[in-house]
């Protein structure tokens, strides 16, 4: 079993929230110029065309690399399996009703095989888009140019904390210098 919660974020994506200090450690060298991945040669007429299209898509937003190529293939072929499942299901709904959504098999009634394909096939897609920063979720957390920064709201509370750090600081100071003065 995985980890539990969010997907965490990089540290980069951290600083830019306003979640982490912004030092080397955090924000580091982030790559600006991703290289999209190459694509794979078992992919049928129509997954290349979603292929092109996605790496179009989300060449803008600069988060492919080379790595993610499987992750992609799999969006690919989960997507026109999905497609396919349900151009099939609107040919058996033009030819009987009822039969694009439940089958009628030895006297007992069940669910249509093509519509369990299609749910598993979109379940893949939505999780492998999700992977791939391609919902409303996933575009939330990411930043395309690491440029940028995302202005977040101060709180009371921080308000209240920079306050009392203020006034810990010039006492600190001045319990310094009283000391600095007694030991002359």
């Amino acid at each position: 079993m995985g980890k539990r919660g969010p997907i965490p974020k990089k540290p980069f994506l951290k600083v830019m929230s306003g979640n982490l200090p912004m030092t080397q450690n955090n924000v580091g060298t982030q790559q600006r110029y991703a290289t999209p991945p190459s694509r794979p040669r078992h992919l049928s007429r129509e997954e290349k065309a979603i292929w092109k299209k996605t790496i179009e898509l989300l060449n803008s937003v600069r988060v492919l690399q080379i790595i993610d190529g499987p992750v992609l293939a799999a969006f690919c072929c989960s997507y026109a399996r999905w497609v396919a499942a349900e151009r099939e299901i609107q040919i058996v709904q033009k030819e009987n009703k009822l039969g694009a959504l439940i089958l009628k098999v030895n006297n007992s009634y069940t669910v249509n095989p093509l519509i369990t394909v299609s749910r598993r096939a979109q379940a893949d897609m939505v999780t492998y888009a999700a992977q791939l920063g391609m919902t409303p979720a996933a575009r939330s957390r990411l930043e395309s140019d690491g440029s940028s920064t995302v202005k977040r709201k101060v709180n009371a509370f921080e308000k209240l904390k920079k306050i009392k750090d203020e006034r810990m600081d010039t006492k600190n100071t001045k319990i310094r210098k009283g000391r600095n003065i007694k030991k002359e």
